[in-house]
C-alpha cells in the first residue's frame, strides 16, 4: 500500500470552483435557471435548500403556486423553514407574518390592514418555474431571466391539456433518455410512450368512429384472421431509397397469411388493382381517396383535406383491429400502426429502414 498521508494537492481554482454571490463562476451560474428540488417533494411542509452557496426556503402554497424565499423572516429573523404552508403562502411560526410566493407580506396578525400596507414588507425572493417534474430557481439580476428551454415530449408528459399544438418537431425516441426518473413514464420504451400519448391526446371524432365500426362490422368481423397491408405509392417512390415491390408483399403474405383475409391500405389505385388480381375477394379496403398518377392525393389542389385526414385515421384504426401487419418503414402511417398496438413477435413487419430509428439531428 502506498500511503496517502502527506500527499500534496493543488489549491482549488477560485474562479472555477467558488459559486458564492459575487464570484466569477457564481455570477455565471446565476444567469441560468437552476434546479433546486423535485416537484413532488413540495407537499405540506416547506423545504430549506442550499443552492449556489445560498440558503433558500422553497414551498408550495395550498393553491399549487411555488415560491423561493430568503430563509430568515423579515420581522424577527426566524427561519421560515419551520413556517406553516397556507392557502395564500407561507406563515412564519414566530409572529405569524404571512408571505406569498412573490415574497410580499400579506398578513400581520394583531396589526391593522392600513399598517400592513404602509409598512409594505417584502421578503427577498427568487423567480420560480416548474418543468419536467423539477423546480427551477433563477438567482440572477431581476429582469435578466433567459427563455426557459422546453422539449415537447416533457411538455406532453406532464400537461393536463387534451389538445396540443406544436410548431416544431422533436423525434420522440431521441427524448426517451430525457424523461426524469421521478416521472411515471421513466423507463418506458418508445412504443409504450407512443401508446400512452395516444391514449391521452388522440380523440377520434364520434362520426369517424362510427364509420370505422360500420366498416369493421360489415367487412371484417367474423372474417378473421386478417392481415393488414400498407402499400405507399405515388411520390414515396422517389422519397426513399428502398421501395418494396408488390412481389415482396405477395411473398410475405403467401408465407405468413396464406389463407387470411387482407385489409389493404394504400394511396394508389393501381395497387388496389394488383392486389385484386392476385387475391380476388380476399382483399378488402375502404373508399379512401386514391391517386391514379404519380401525384399524391395530399398534393392535389382539389383534395378535401378533412376527408384525407379522416381516410388515414380510419385506415390506421382498422389496421389495428387486424391480427398481423405489413407496412413500409419510411411511412408515417405504417410506423404509427406498428407502435399503437402491442403486436406479438413476428406479427408486425416494417419493410426497409424505419422512421422510428431515423436520426433527425441536424448538424
Amino acid at each position: 500500500m502506498k500511503s496517502a498521508y502527506g500527499r500534496q494537492t493543488s489549491a482549488p481554482d477560485y474562479e472555477l470552483t467558488c459559486v458564492e454571490p459575487g464570484s466569477p463562476m457564481g455570477e455565471l451560474m446565476r444567469r441560468y435557471w437552476q434546479p433546486v428540488c423535485t416537484s413532488d417533494e413540495l407537499r405540506d411542509l416547506p423545504r430549506k435548500e442550499k443552492l449556489l452557496c445560498e440558503d433558500i426556503v422553497v414551498f408550495r402554497d395550498k393553491k399549487g403556486r411555488v415560491g423561493a424565499l430568503d430563509p430568515h423572516c423579515a420581522h424577527r429573523g426566524t427561519s421560515l423553514e419551520w413556517g406553516r404552508v397556507e392557502e395564500e403562502g407561507l406563515r412564519c411560526c414566530y409572529h405569524g407574518w404571512l408571505y406569498d410566493t412573490q415574497g410580499q407580506c400579506i398578513d400581520m396578525p394583531c396589526e391593522t390592514e392600513e399598517f400592513r400596507k404602509a409598512m409594505d414588507v417584502w421578503q427577498p425572493a427568487y423567480p420560480v418555474t416548474e418543468y419536467g417534474g423539477l423546480v427551477f430557481v433563477y438567482m440572477g439580476p431581476p429582469g435578466t431571466e433567459p427563455l426557459f428551454p422546453r422539449f415537447d415530449i416533457i411538455d406532453l408528459a406532464w400537461s393536463p391539456e387534451t389538445v396540443i399544438v406544436s410548431d416544431f418537431y422533436i423525434h420522440l425516441p431521441d427524448l426517451v433518455s430525457s424523461i426524469p426518473i421521478s416521472h411515471e413514464w421513466f423507463g418506458k420504451t418508445s412504443a409504450e410512450l407512443y401508446r400512452l400519448l395516444a391514449d391521452k391526446y388522440l380523440r377520434v371524432r364520434p362520426e369517424i368512429v362510427a364509420e370505422i365500426d360500420a366498416f369493421d362490422c360489415t367487412h371484417m368481423r367474423g372474417a378473421e384472421p386478417i392481415i393488414a397491408v400498407h402499400y405507399r405509392g405515388t411520390d414515396k417512390v422517389v422519397e426513399t431509397d428502398f421501395m418494396p415491390s408488390h412481389e415482396i408483399y405477395f411473398d410475405l403474405i403467401d408465407r405468413d397469411a396464406a389463407d387470411w383475409r387482407i385489409f389493404l391500405l394504400t394511396d394508389e389505385a393501381q395497387c388496389i388493382e394488383g392486389f385484386l388480381e392476385r387475391y380476388g375477394s380476399r382483399v378488402t379496403f375502404t373508399n379512401a381517396i386514391r391517386s391514379s398518377s404519380k401525384i399524391p392525393v395530399h398534393l392535389s389542389r382539389a383534395a378535401d383535406r378533412v376527408r384525407l385526414g379522416a381516410d388515414v385515421l380510419k385506415d390506421v384504426h382498422l389496421a389495428l383491429r387486424c391480427q398481423k401487419f405489413i407496412g413500409l418503414g419510411m411511412s408515417n402511417p405504417s410506423c404509427i400502426i406498428s407502435v399503437l398496438k402491442d403486436w406479438c413477435e413476428g406479427d408486425c413487419i416494417l419493410l426497409g429502414p424505419s422512421l422510428l430509428r431515423a436520426n433527425f439531428t441536424r448538424n
